[in-house]
């Protein structure tokens, strides 16, 4: 309460200092800001006790016209808008800078004898950058029309140039784990013991490519791992995915977690109809899945 009486005061002070200013009496400075909205009360009062309440202190939200607005940007909701009007010497505004600076707010110089022509030339500016994203947008949007209507397809160009793009990508960052020598790049694959590395090697197009097996003893580095699944044990192996992956030569608690769960969630979720209807569903997806691939090396 003593902050705010002391407030009311100050304004009626300042209100009389300003009104002065144009009989050169005294010399206003004034300095403007952005500063979380959060800390506004108390950057209030600590401005206020600092400088003794020599300082007039002005706040108001940061608001931002909707069309003016970029999508997902929520600054402007936290933001508030502060000016700062005292009597023009050195210590004190040194002294208000660095209480700025300490609350992480921005910190600007305000001219009032310019502001109406700086807010003038702000408003063209703004208006002329308005007029240029728009003929942007105006002339991107005939370009992609024009540049999809140059090819005679059933799907867009810009989709194949995504999926061209996406595979590009994936290529070079497989690469770029390799080990690049002088003539070669070598690098360290690992590969399930039962599939035939020759044949996925010839149905890829990679005859060029040539790789040499590792014994036993020398592989120093941590092996990942590799399960045989199917469509049936898959999710089961995703839930204990989610506890922990077993390491190599672990046992994998999957094939146990087949029979106690579905048990376990029966117990839990006794409703006959609800489960027959979940037993149908998952059965007809098993037996229209004509697509599955078992082997999961590919």
């Amino acid at each position: 309460m003593a902050d705010n009486e002391s407030a009311r005061g100050l304004v009626s002070e300042k209100d009389v200092l300003i009104n002065l200013n144009d009989s050169h009496l005294v010399q206003i400075e004034y300095i403007g800001g952005v500063i979380d909205t959060s800390d506004i009360e108390q950057f209030k009062r600590f401005i206020i006790r600092t400088t003794r309440a020599q300082v007039l202190i002005h706040s108001f939200d940061l608001k931002v016209a909707v069309e003016d607005q970029m999508f997902g940007d929520h600054y402007h909701e936290k933001k508030t808008i502060f000016i700062l009007a005292f009597q023009s010497g050195a210590t004190i505004e040194a002294k208000v800078r660095k209480i700025c600076k300490s609350f992480g707010g921005i910190v600007f110089d305000v001219e009032i004898e310019n502001i109406d022509i700086d807010k003038k030339n702000e408003m063209r500016i703004k208006e002329h950058t308005k007029s240029v994203i728009k003929q942007t947008n105006a002339s991107f949007k005939d370009f992609l029309i024009q540049s999809n209507s140059r090819v005679n397809a059933d799907v867009s160009i810009f989709c194949a140039y995504r999926l061209f793009m996406n595979k590009e990508k994936m290529v070079y960052q497989h690469m770029n784990m390799l080990q690049a020598g002088e003539m070669v790049s070598h690098g360290l694959v690992w590969v399930p013991r039962y599939s035939n590395f020759d044949k996925v090697l010839e149905d890829y197009g990679m005859r060029g490519l040539s790789y040499e097996k590792a014994e036993e003893q020398d592989i120093k580095i941590e092996r990942p791992t590799c399960f045989r699944l199917n469509d049936f044990t898959w999710p089961f192996q995703e839930l204990i995915n989610t506890y922990g992956v077993p390491e190599y030569k672990e046992l994998n608690p999957t094939p146990f977690a087949c029979v106690s769960f579905p048990f376990l969630f029966g117990i839990m979720f006794g409703d006959i109809m609800h489960g027959m209807l979940l037993t149908i569903a998952a059965g007809w997806l098993c037996w229209t899945n004509k697509d599955g691939d078992k082997d999961p090396f590919k």
